[in-house]
């Protein structure tokens, strides 16, 4: 049932998926905490998340026979050999590259847990649930995009898909920058109001964790276009490699700095193998465009958000503890680190683009609710200015009479 899915996004139409989901999800929360309260089993939990997933997966189903019923008559025609095979090659390839991004998500905290301790892996689950929930809300703006991407790559020319490449990297770069340094100046504070002191690491961990997480975001860009122009052969031992490497690296790093060499190694790992890899194969064989300037900027924007952050983080040791400082200190980070980015980057043709996107907006916003002029008087007053109207034209027309009548009389 869940083949149904492509139908809908590679249609453009994401969003029915994402809410068909969503509302998934909220009713899930609700069985499962009502099933825990009364049965206290584990296993009726564990079979409810199952059951949702058949529930959504035939909604779609259903949702997507409605709207596509002339799919059906194509239900016995099979490929041809070469489809086929191609079909098979690029399937091959996607699935290395998930189990790839599973290794190096989820042994993490094994990695942990058997190197260090099973405090500190549940410390790290701490952070990292509030990464993920981030991230979520993060990648629905990219997988809402990626279909409108792929429909780009068929119709448009190479240059302007590098001009729109541009622009979605554009946001990468600031949500890199603007979430790094919101993790980095924020996650402790926020953890001892949360679950108090002893649950906090120390900030070169912290600072391991931020980057961590806020890493991914600067790879959206070239991760989503790669997923829209159907990129996976070109690079398929990648995630494996660096599944790999990620585990060495922190395991070797592990049992010398401990949770900081455990985190910092899968981070190493995507910075050395992930991001250069990928952006080339996108280059190469996507954008068909020279590499050297992504990866100038890339630089640049990571050397933005060391200065950034260290700026900010010195500024926030000024601020006190507590919920209501806590508000403060949040908004001053949101704000700063914000106005810094455009600021720094405002010259460039991605920023004006977005600047007349925001501008166009509002302009539509208060347009929408600007209120009708009305003369005062109301209709009264509209009828004299018919009559006034009328009268200059009958005036203008006796005017015209007389003159006639003068010129055939002389």
């Amino acid at each position: 049932l869940a083949y149904k899915r492509t139908i809908i996004t590679a249609d453009q139409d994401a969003y029915i998926v994402s809410s068909v989901d969503n509302i998934g999800n909220i009713c899930l929360n609700i069985v499962q905490i009502i099933l825990l309260y009364l049965t206290k089993n584990f296993y009726a939990y564990l079979s409810i998340m199952i059951a949702k997933t058949v529930l959504n997966n035939l909604i779609i189903h259903i949702i997507a026979s409605k709207r596509y019923p002339y799919l059906a008559k194509y239900k016995g025609v099979s490929l041809d050999g070469t489809m086929r095979k191609q079909l098979y090659s690029n399937i091959t390839a996607l699935f290395c590259h998930k189990i790839g991004t599973v290794i190096i998500v989820s042994t993490s905290s094994i990695v942990l847990s058997a190197l260090v301790s099973i405090v500190d892996a549940g410390k790290y689950s701490n952070y990292v649930m509030v990464t993920s929930g981030v991230s979520s809300f993060i990648s629905v703006i990219f997988n809402g995009i990626t279909a409108s991407i792929g429909n780009l790559c068929v119709d448009d020319n190479l240059d302007y898909q590098y001009v729109i490449f541009k622009r979605v990297a554009y946001i990468s770069y600031f949500l890199f920058v603007f979430t790094f340094v919101c993790f980095v100046c924020l996650f402790n504070d926020f953890i001892q109001i949360w679950l108090g002191n002893e649950m906090q690491f120390d900030l070169p961990i912290v600072i391991a964790i931020s980057l961590n997480a806020s890493i991914l975001y600067l790879r959206n860009a070239v991760l989503t276009f790669k997923d829209a122009m159907g990129i996976y052969r070109q690079d398929l031992f990648k995630p494996i490699v660096e599944a790999i490497v990620g585990i060495g690296l922190a395991i070797g790093l592990g049992l010398v700095w401990g949770t900081f060499g455990v985190i910092i190694g899968y981070t190493i790992a995507t910075i050395l193998i992930a991001i250069p890899i990928e952006s080339f194969v996108l280059f190469k064989f996507g954008l068909k465009k020279s590499a050297f300037g992504y990866y100038v900027r890339t630089l640049l924007d990571v050397g933005l958000a060391v200065v950034l952050v260290t700026l900010t983080y010195y500024i926030c040791t000024f601020i006190p503890n507590g919920i209501g400082w806590f508000i403060l200190e949040f908004i001053f980070v949101v704000l700063f680190s914000a106005i810094v980015f455009f600021l720094v980057t405002c010259r460039t043709a991605e920023f004006k683009y977005y600047a007349r996107l925001a501008i166009q907006l509002i302009g539509k916003i208060f347009k929408r609710r600007k209120p009708a002029v009305k003369a005062v008087g109301g209709d009264n007053n509209r009828g004299e200015q018919k009559a006034k109207d009328f009268e200059k034209r009958e005036e203008f027309s006796e005017k015209k009479d007389l003159g006639s009548n003068n010129f055939e009389h002389k």
